[in-house]
């Protein structure tokens, strides 16, 4: 692990991927994945989940508003395919746009078993980058980077490593993007901060190097890249066999 990369607590990272599998379940649910990246140290937004009309008006009195509200199902992946976000949403209305929401699931998905909504501040979306390790059944773990959020699929702006990488691996997966010129500032825009980039990239290798096959896939999906930091606004966590 590069000392300036935190080192994660791989044992409550365990607890979670454990639980998961005991449930029967091969996916974490959002508020899952984001707590394994916490553990790893890359940070997520504030938040919590509520169960309730109310649990989301008092989860949402502690944030700083605008909020984002987002079912939450490990069955469910790809949310905003059914309506299961609400971006925008002033503290107190927090209340009613978890009834819009889990309304609007349970109509377009009935038999989803959901448990409950995911309530965060927004943050300040800055630069979008997409980061994940996947493991390959032959080459093993595969790191991977690009330019995120809506232009990942558009775009496919991305770069590679086999895992492990080095620092300069990941300086040099950012200058093989062709939005790596975004990474410096555009129209008067503040740089933002490489090296928290490139810190997160190191940890999702050194992830997949600690957790060896009982992790098929982490991809975070956007990766916000401010001025100070990085914050991973969405995540997916797959499991593999256990160790």
């Amino acid at each position: 692990m590069n000392p300036s990369v935190t080192t994660p607590d791989l044992a409550a990272i365990r607890s979670l991927l454990s639980d998961a599998r005991a449930a029967g379940r091969l996916a974490l649910s959002e508020p899952e994945a984001k707590a394994v990246l916490r553990f790893a140290g890359i940070p997520t937004p504030p938040g919590g989940v509520a169960g309730s009309p109310a649990e989301a008006k008092a989860l949402a009195a502690r944030l700083t508003p605008p909020l984002a509200l987002k079912i939450v199902s490990p069955d469910l992946l790809h949310k905003s395919d059914v309506g299961g976000i609400e971006l925008n949403v002033p503290a107190e209305e927090a209340g009613a746009a978890y009834e819009r929401l889990t309304r609007r699931v349970r109509e377009r998905l009935p038999g989803l078993k959901a448990d409950g909504v995911l309530v965060e501040a927004l943050v300040p979306r800055g630069v979008e980058l997409v980061a994940s390790v996947t493991r390959h059944p032959q080459l093993g773990p595969v790191l991977m980077v690009g330019m995120g959020g809506l232009w990942v699929e558009l775009l496919r702006d991305v770069s590679f490593r086999l895992v492990p990488v080095a620092r300069w691996d990941a300086e040099e997966m950012l200058g093989e993007l062709r939005g790596a010129a975004l990474l410096a500032g555009v129209r008067g825009g503040a740089p933002a901060d490489r090296q928290a980039l490139v810190d997160a990239l190191l940890t999702l290798a050194g992830l997949a190097e600690a957790l060896g096959e009982e992790l098929a896939e982490v991809e975070i999906n956007p990766l916000a890249l401010l001025p100070r930091g990085v914050c991973a606004l969405d995540a997916v966590i797959r499991l593999g066999s256990p160790a």
